[in-house]
């Protein structure tokens, strides 16, 4: 079993999860409207949350096809696909496109107002 999690006194597994996902989205500063880039989304839970609970519109990346079948599912069955778009895409071609020239200063940042990737880079 593989997970990642932030653990609260007396918390279960499934509190963990959730108190994971508010974490990061309390320190992204989330809020309604903000365009959040999941990178590596998995089987779409970040996605889910974040839109469902802090009012984001979520672009999920993964590699995997059969991820993103389940998470366009997942997001389907809680009435939220006008808020999630789940991607097959390689995060190399998306963040260049997403970052822009924030950078260097030139012009605004990409389309996104946040990124998360939890539990993605072990795995680069």
């Amino acid at each position: 079993v593989y997970s990642c999690a932030y653990w609260q006194d007396g918390s279960t597994l499934e509190e963990a999860q959730r108190d994971k996902l508010d974490l990061v989205c309390r320190k992204l500063g989330l809020k309604e409207g903000d365009r959040l880039l999941d990178v590596g989304c998995g089987w779409g839970s970040m996605a889910i949350h974040a839109a469902r609970h802090h009012g984001a519109r979520v672009t999920g990346i993964t590699l995997s096809r059969e991820q993103a079948a389940h998470a366009r599912k997942r997001i389907a069955e809680e009435g939220l696909t006008d808020r999630i778009e789940i991607r097959v895409q390689d995060y190399r071609d998306v963040l260049p496109q997403a970052l822009g020239s924030a950078r260097t200063g030139d012009t605004p940042p990409g389309p996104y107002d946040a990124i998360s990737s939890i539990g993605m880079a072990e795995h680069v």
